[in-house]
C-alpha cells in the first residue's frame, strides 16, 4: 500500500527561507508532504492550538537552526523552540539539521542581542542532544539530507502516513474487519454476562445519582492570557452522562478529564475563556466513585485479560447512562 508521510518543518523564518525552500524540496523529492506554521506566526493561543494540531498529524518532526532564535512568546520563549518542546512532548522522530558555523553568518542572519544569543545556544544545545543531527553550512546541501534523513526515518521509524481514501482498504481487509466486529460483538455478550456480578455498589451510603459533586478546573482569561480557576458543581447523574460514552469499550482516566474539559468550556464559553484543563486528580476520583458504585469495571480485551488502566461500563453502568441520555416520550426531542 503506497503511502506519504507527513513532515512538520520547524525553522525561524526571516534568515533561513532559502534554506527552509530547499528542505521542502528535498522532501517533496522523496515523496512526502513538508507542513509547517512559520509563515503564520503564532500570535496568540488559538494560533497555538493550530500549529500543535498540525504536528499532532505529522510523522515526523524537522528543525533547522542556524544563527537566530526567533521571535518569542510573553514567556520569553521562541515559538520555534515551543514547537520543539511539543514534539519531543509528543514523541515525535526528530531530525535535527544545525548550521555548523553560525558565528560565520552574517549580522542579518544572527541575533545582535546578547540575550537572543544566550538563548539560541541553550536551545541549539538541548536540541542536539541525544537524537539525529545533521551540520550544513550552504543551502545546497539541505535537499539531499533531507531525503536521506526521510529514508533513514522510514527504515527506522516507521509511521502510519498518509493513503488514498480509494485505496486504503482492499477486500480482503475488508472481510477480516466484518469477522473481526462479529467476534467483538460475541465476546461482548459474554464478557457483560460475567460482569452482571461486579454491578452492585461497593457501600450502601455511597454517594451517587442525584448528590452532587464539586471540581475545579483551569483556563486561559482572554485578555491578559492568564490563567484562572474555576468550579463547576454537578450532580453524579450528570457527570456519567457526559463522560459515560467513553467507556462502551475501554477508556482511561484521560478521558475523563477532556470530557469534563469540554462540559466547563460550554458552561464558561460565553466568557471567551480557552486552552481548559481539569487535573488527573479530578478524573482519577470520578473513576474511583464510579467503581465504587458498580458502574465502571476494568476493561479486558477479546482474550479475557484485564488492560491495565483501562474501564469500561458495567451493564449496570449501561443501563443507568441509558436511562440518563435516551429520550422517552412522544413528544419531540431537541438532538
Amino acid at each position: 500500500m503506497n503511502k506519504r508521510e507527513q513532515v512538520f518543518v520547524s525553522s525561524t523564518y526571516e534568515d533561513l527561507k532559502e534554506a527552509r525552500d530547499t528542505v521542502i524540496f528535498g522532501l517533496l523529492e522523496a515523496d512526502c508532504f513538508p507542513a509547517g506554521m512559520e509563515l503564520f506566526p503564532a500570535s496568540n493561543a488559538s494560533q497555538w492550538e493550530l500549529i500543535k494540531s498540525i504536528i499532532d498529524d505529522s510523522d515526523y518532526y524537522l528543525l533547522i537552526i542556524a544563527g537566530r532564535y526567533g521571535s518569542v512568546d510573553e514567556t520569553g520563549i521562541s515559538y520555534t523552540e515551543k514547537e520543539f518542546d511539543y514534539a519531543v512532548a509528543t514523541n515525535k522522530p526528530i531530525v535535527v539539521f544545525a548550521h555548523k558555523s553560525p558565528e560565520s553568518l552574517p549580522g542579518t542572519a544572527t541575533d545582535q542581542n546578547d540575550d537572543l544569543r544566550a538563548k539560541l545556544a541553550s536551545f541549539r544545545e538541548k536540541a542536539c542532544t541525544g537524537r539525529t543531527v545533521k551540520f550544513w553550512t550552504q543551502k545546497e546541501e539541505l535537499p539531499g539530507m533531507a531525503a536521506m534523513a526521510l529514508n533513514n526515518l522510514r527504515k527506522f521509524n516507521p509511521a502510519v502516513g498518509w493513503v488514498r481514501g480509494d485505496k486504503a482498504m482492499t477486500p480482503e481487509m475488508e472481510s477480516e474487519i466484518a469477522d473481526l466486529k462479529t467476534r467483538l460483538v460475541e465476546s461482548e455478550s459474554k464478557l457483560h454476562d460475567s460482569l452482571d456480578q461486579d454491578s452492585r455498589p461497593m457501600f450502601e451510603d455511597l454517594a451517587i445519582g442525584e448528590a452532587k459533586a464539586t471540581f475545579e478546573f483551569q483556563a486561559q482569561e482572554p485578555d491578559f492570557y492568564e490563567y484562572v480557576k474555576g468550579e463547576i458543581t454537578m450532580t453524579w447523574n450528570e457527570i456519567l452522562a457526559t463522560v459515560g460514552p467513553a467507556f462502551f469499550t475501554a477508556g482511561v482516566d484521560e478521558d475523563i478529564a477532556a470530557r469534563l474539559q469540554d462540559k466547563a468550556a460550554e458552561s464558561n464559553g460565553g466568557r471567551g475563556y480557552s486552552d481548559f484543563t481539569v487535573s488527573f486528580r479530578v478524573a482519577e476520583s470520578v473513576r474511583i466513585q464510579f467503581v465504587a458504585a458498580g458502574i465502571l469495571t476494568n476493561a479486558v480485551d477479546s482474550g479475557g485479560r484485564i488492560i491495565a488502566d483501562h474501564w469500561m461500563l458495567t451493564p449496570r453502568g449501561r443501563n443507568l447512562f441509558f436511562g440518563l441520555r435516551a429520550h422517552r416520550g412522544p413528544e419531540t426531542a431537541r438532538l
